[in-house]
């Protein structure tokens, strides 16, 4: 009786610990980013894929590998596994597991990061701001806003910026990113798994085409904005065509925060000051050409 007891107690806890192990990138599952060159003016399609799967440390783990397009630091593979509502990710160099993804925080928590930037280890803190949820194709997950609060040490700046949806990861990229290169990945198009099915963000028209082609770009890239990273007023500085512009800011789940249908060189200010830490995308709009640039709210 009492060994019929002690396999039945066995049998629930390895059940709940299997209950306990999510699996956040499962072989299949598929991540559609852009990424801009600021050196080059030009946008491209990003896709992550996870390809397989590779024990390490005696821990089964997702292989995430880029497919097409670049980030920097520029890893082709990453190895990721979810235990307990948090996602941890292989770092080479010190030859251990970090976390990534903390879904059970709470505000004010702190989450400590280590990742492998050519070979060398950096470290990082990101700050919870806000939790709440969203829905993706019908399905309920966590959303955490979090900031990068410039704490970090090691060869590298390392950054996120979120928000982060459970399942999916950071909306802005996957994986951190050196704060200071270029180019840089940012918005999530599209994502795919067997759970959600193809999510379409709206951030882009589609998960893979070019997005902003105009016959105008080259005349109008000449718009920029200052400071960036913003506290509280953007100036713009606008080129001789553009005051009649249309200007819009979206966060980069592409929902609308603010929008002028038309400014001039003498009220080209925004104050920016209610927008909770992240990033947030410019747009602005004349005819038939589109300029986007990216925004940083501190």
């Amino acid at each position: 009786m009492k060994k019929n007891i002690l396999f039945s107690f066995l049998i629930s806890l390895l059940l709940l610990d299997a209950f306990s192990q999510g699996n956040f990138g499962s072989v299949g599952t598929s991540w559609h980013y852009t990424y801009y060159s600021q050196l080059f003016q030009s946008e491209n399609p990003l896709v992550i894929q996870s390809t397989d799967t590779v024990t390490i440390g005696g821990r089964l783990c997702n292989k995430i590998v880029m497919q097409s397009g670049f980030a920097c630091p520029d890893p082709m593979f990453n190895y990721v596994y979810e235990s307990n509502d948090s996602v941890y990710i292989y770092v080479p160099s010190i030859n251990t597991f970090s976390v990534l993804y903390h879904f059970n925080a709470s505000v004010g928590d702190s989450i400590h990061i280590s990742y492998d930037a050519w070979g060398n280890t950096c470290y990082f803190t990101m700050v919870i701001d806000s939790i709440g949820t969203v829905n993706i194709n019908g399905n309920t997950r966590k959303l955490l806003s979090w900031h990068w609060p410039q704490i970090w040490s090691g060869t590298y700046p390392m950054e996120m910026f979120g928000p982060v949806v459970e399942g999916l990861g950071d909306v802005n990229f996957l994986f951190p990113q050196v704060a200071v290169c270029d180019p840089q990945p940012y918005g999530m198009r599209c994502f795919e798994d067997s759970v959600v099915g193809l999510y379409q963000s709206g951030f882009a028209a589609d998960c893979d085409t070019v997005i902003y082609v105009s016959t105008k770009e080259l005349v109008t890239n000449t718009f920029s904005f200052s400071p960036n990273p913003v506290h509280n007023q953007l100036v713009l500085k606008l080129p001789t065509g553009l005051e009649t512009s249309e200007l819009s800011i979206c966060n980069l789940t592409g929902k609308v925060l603010f929008n002028q249908s038309s400014f001039t060189r003498d009220n080209a200010k925004i104050d920016v000051s209610i927008l909770p830490r992240g990033v947030y995308l410019l747009h602005v709009r004349q005819q038939d050409s589109q300029i986007v640039k990216k925004m940083v709210k501190m």
